[in-house]
């Protein structure tokens, strides 16, 4: 079961680390620079940035996750983080969220 590890939604910080099923560490951060889901360096797995979006892409992205209208900009960590569990592992957080921006991988 995956867990949170940190969690600080402030204006001035916004970030969440999150333990996945696997083991596997993620920290999802939103900072002047946008949004960046990142996998920790581990004995498994070397760190890296799995994606990066803009602010205003992150909230589009995270609009779109929650299938609703206008949302409030402090909700839009906590509706990332949730699509993070449910997706469970670095490769498909990558995948997805690349997916839903229209990167390529």
């Amino acid at each position: 079961m995956s867990a949170v590890i940190a969690y600080r939604n402030e204006p001035h910080q916004k970030f969440c680390q999150v333990m996945l099923d696997g083991g596997e560490q993620v920290m999802l951060r939103i900072d002047p620079t946008g949004f960046t889901i990142e996998r920790l360096i581990s004995a498994r797995a070397p760190g890296a940035v799995l994606f990066h979006a803009d602010r205003d892409r992150a909230a589009a992205i995270a609009k779109a996750l929650a299938s609703a209208g206008l949302m409030e900009r402090d909700k839009v960590l906590d509706i990332l983080v949730a699509a993070v569990v449910k997706l469970g592992s670095a490769e498909k957080i990558s995948a997805a969220f690349r997916a839903a921006s229209g990167k390529a991988a």
